[in-house]
């Protein structure tokens, strides 16, 4: 089955209260960062665009993509793989604005619901990276976040996320 945007619940509860205030006010949803997440297992969350779209939206000698693995703290004692979890962030190059937000692992949901209002805000890498994380905890890993270059194309050969 297919769903667009527009059918998920709180997305479609927002649009319903901006109708009814829409006699007095006129505001406008904005679509283009409206968070998604897969309850599965290990999480997957996403807001804004995908590398490839991002590619094909701003081209790509405009596009920096970073990446990281990491460890929640939950799976210490059960001794999980280490590089089970993945986050990875998609910038546009003139003001390093971030464009798009992707974490796979545990409370993913979560943990991409507090960058969707900076993302908003216009969240720029620089922003990101000045700013200090919780410890511990899984929001903590976009500090080790990587640009891509080589060595990483050679460890990830599997498809993007």
């Amino acid at each position: 089955a297919t769903f667009s945007t527009e059918t998920i619940t709180p997305v479609w509860i927002f649009s319903d209260s901006l109708c009814q205030s829409r006699f007095f006010f006129f505001p406008q949803c904005d679509y283009t960062l409206v968070p998604t997440v897969a309850l599965t297992p290990l999480e997957y969350a996403a807001c804004g665009l995908s590398e490839e779209k991002a590619n094909l939206t701003f081209g790509e000698d405009s596009v920096e993509v970073y990446h990281s693995c990491y460890w929640p703290l939950e799976w210490t004692l059960p001794a999980r793989n280490k590089n089970s979890c993945y986050v990875k962030v998609i910038c546009h190059v003139p003001d390093h604005r971030v464009v798009g937000l992707h974490v796979m692992g545990p409370n993913a949901g979560d943990i991409l619901q507090g960058f969707v209002a900076a993302m908003k805000c216009g969240l720029t890498k620089q922003q990101l990276d000045a700013t200090v994380g919780i410890h511990p905890g899984a929001a903590q890993v976009r500090q080790k976040m990587t640009n891509c270059c080589f060595w990483h194309l050679l460890i990830f050969s599997s498809p993007s996320v």
